[in-house]
């Protein structure tokens, strides 16, 4: 697999972010959303109380 040089990196992130903020993150949290969100964070206490 061929590697991207930086300043191709940085154009396609670049560009990724400008769609993100354009149509993403103007949209609220759906409560499915928040509530993966939830469980993702649960599952992350659990496993450090674990180590």
């Amino acid at each position: 697999m061929p590697a991207l040089n930086g300043e191709t990196r940085d154009r396609i992130g670049k560009g990724l972010r400008e769609v993100y903020v354009d149509r993403c993150d103007a949209q609220p949290i759906t409560d499915a959303q928040v509530e993966l969100l939830l469980r993702l964070r649960q599952k992350e206490r659990d496993q450090r109380r674990a180590d």
